[in-house]
């Protein structure tokens, strides 16, 4: 008898004891899972964190601009939508779907460009630069491009001093059997911190200068002055020929997240 109740007894201990280290493995299987979701999870959440972008980095944000003259009369339309959003690390890029519009607002194109913030820096591609239109009428010519992309750091202060940024495009098979066209911005300076008003609302931006010098057949060299709102991007741009005459600006009419 007692033997009987020796091994019932041996039995339930070793029973029960392999369910407790079955359960001890899930507990610790479980807390593995749970780490490496928060991981990812938290990961993502910080690299977005440490992005201070100046451009909406949220899917679905709009942003509508109107284009005027030097005399105030209206030019056009530039309405953008983010409709992508990636992150990879500590990089994160937004597709913007960019549609044009002239004064009667009847669309003249329709491209998307990307937006990119990594390690705390943001930066343009230079190739948005690029007319729509004008690449259009080259898409069977064979380009080469070389850029180097605008960068803007996360912190600004006033007097200090942007990479300069660049695009050389050389196209051979177009109507003109070489052709070149370069895009040179230098100059790029902090010149301040102002709050800036527009009928999409008041914003707090640092405004930044800088020089532009485009080369086809001739050169043109303008001066552009933009004031950019973090996480929104420019609420107002002004453009200057070498006589510092202004020659048109844009405001930014509609804003939303």
């Amino acid at each position: 008898m007692m033997k009987d109740e020796y091994y019932k007894i041996r039995n339930w201990v070793c029973v029960n004891n392999d369910n407790l280290n079955f359960l001890k493995k899930m507990r610790t299987a479980t807390k593995l899972f749970s780490v490496a979701i928060i991981s990812l999870i938290f990961g993502e959440y910080i690299a977005a964190q440490e992005c201070e972008a100046w451009y909406p980095m949220k899917e679905g944000a709009y942003l509508e601009m109107k284009n005027y003259n030097s005399k105030d009369k209206l030019q056009g339309t530039v309405k953008s939508t983010v409709i992508k959003k990636e992150v990879t690390g500590n990089t994160v890029t937004v597709t913007v779907d960019v549609k044009s519009y002239d004064v009667k607002d009847k669309e003249q194109s329709d491209h998307q460009v990307s937006m990119i913030c990594k390690d705390g820096v943001f930066y343009m591609d230079m190739n948005n630069f690029m007319d729509p239109k004008t690449m259009e009428s080259y898409k069977d010519a064979q380009m080469k491009i070389q850029s180097e992309n605008l960068e803007i750091p996360a912190h600004l202060e006033a007097g200090q001093t942007l990479k300069d940024g660049s695009l050389t495009m050389t196209i051979e098979g177009a109507p003109v059997s070489m052709m070149g066209l370069s895009i040179r911005i230098f100059n790029r300076k902090v010149d301040g911190k102002e709050n800036i008003t527009t009928p999409a609302g008041t914003f707090t931006c640092y405004k930044i200068s800088q020089d532009m010098e485009t080369k086809t057949m001739f050169k043109i060299t303008t001066k552009t002055i933009d004031w950019f709102a973090k996480d929104v991007g420019v609420v107002r741009s002004e453009t200057y020929n070498n006589k510092g005459q202004l020659m048109g600006y844009s405001i930014l009419t509609d804003y939303k997240e």
